[in-house]
Parts: C-alpha cells; sequence; structure tokens
C-alpha cells in the first residue's frame, strides 16, 4: 500500500471507530512481531497467525469488548 493510501486509510478509520461499538486495533508497526512470522509484506505465515491470534484473544479480553 502507498503511503497516501495507507494515511487515507488510517484517517478513514479513525473518523468511524468510536471503541464503543467499532475497535480498532493496530498491529501495523507491532514490535512483537518479526520478518519470521511474515509470509510475504503484508501477510502473516502460520507462525505468525498463531502469535497474532493469541495477541488478539488477549487483547479483546483486556478489552472486555465480548461480555
Amino acid at each position: 500500500m502507498n503511503k497516501n493510501d495507507c494515511e487515507e486509510f488510517q484517517k478513514i478509520i479513525n473518523e468511524n471507530a468510536d471503541n464503543k461499538n467499532i475497535f480498532y486495533l493496530n498491529y501495523f508497526s507491532d514490535k512483537r512481531f518479526t520478518m519470521s512470522d511474515y509470509y510475504d509484506y503484508d501477510h502473516l505465515n502460520g507462525r505468525g497467525s498463531i502469535k497474532f491470534s493469541r495477541i488478539l484473544k488477549d487483547t479483546i479480553e483486556s478489552l472486555k469488548i465480548l461480555n
């Protein structure tokens, strides 16, 4: 994704996320992921997807989104 598209995407998401009914969890620059977690530039491989699933589960539980 080019820089302008990425910035526009972030702007639209942030305008719509209210953290009550619409959550935006941005893991784009999360330091817990390394290059070995990726299949290519945008997509996680099997190991990375397992890691992400655990991170997402912990995040959702901590935000108490699904009560």
